[in-house]
């Protein structure tokens, strides 16, 4: 009974463990064997895993490489200073799966805010922590375009070129998302 009991344990902490992995819309799919294939699979995920109607990506390119810091302070200002403002809500959603079971499922939407959310001097704080504590000189710096609300953006994509990894922070398509979503997701497509 008490080794029953044990295996029932250690299988309700792996499933609630593995309910709470998080992936980001960048990494999931394909391998991360070059740094366009972070745009690659965000194209492919954004729509999939996202609520978000009034969001269009549009292209991105190579820029160039993070020489120093103040190359990095300077383009994480210019991300934070035009992007839009939109939180990234989860929800609860509850589906039923067959006759007997519901599942609840988080789902993703992305709110437009009407008003800027952040002040100017903690805008300043957070480009200087981004660019000094995230960003690595020799990063690979991309243009991602992208249309909000009827408005044109562009925003810089910092990467790592040795993981292949973009940095998150200050990113704003670098927020998680749970891989059961996108597991959920993927089923209901099926």
């Amino acid at each position: 009974m008490k080794k029953i009991l044990f295996i029932y344990m250690i299988t309700l902490c792996c499933l609630s463990l593995s309910a709470q992995e998080t992936t980001t819309l960048y990494r999931y799919g394909k391998p991360l064997e070059t740094c366009e294939t972070n745009f690659k699979n965000l194209f492919a995920n954004f729509h999939k895993y996202v609520k978000a109607e009034s969001i269009d990506l549009l292209s991105y390119e190579y820029v160039g490489t993070v020489e120093n810091a103040e190359l990095a302070h300077k383009l994480v200002k210019k991300n934070l200073d035009h992007s839009p403002s939109w939180i990234v809500s989860s929800g609860e959603l509850i589906a039923k799966q067959d006759s007997n079971v519901m599942e609840r499922h988080s789902k993703l939407e992305i709110q437009l805010l009407a008003e800027e959310t952040i002040s100017k001097k903690e805008k300043k704080e957070m480009a200087k922590t981004i660019a000094n504590e995230y960003i690595r000189p020799g990063d690979r710096i991309y243009l991602l375009r992208f249309v909000c609300d009827g408005k044109t953006f562009e925003q810089y994509v910092f990467i790592h070129p040795d993981t292949k990894e973009v940095v998150t922070q200050g990113n704003v398509f670098g927020f998680d998302i749970k891989v059961s979503h996108i597991e959920y997701c993927n089923r209901i497509r099926n």
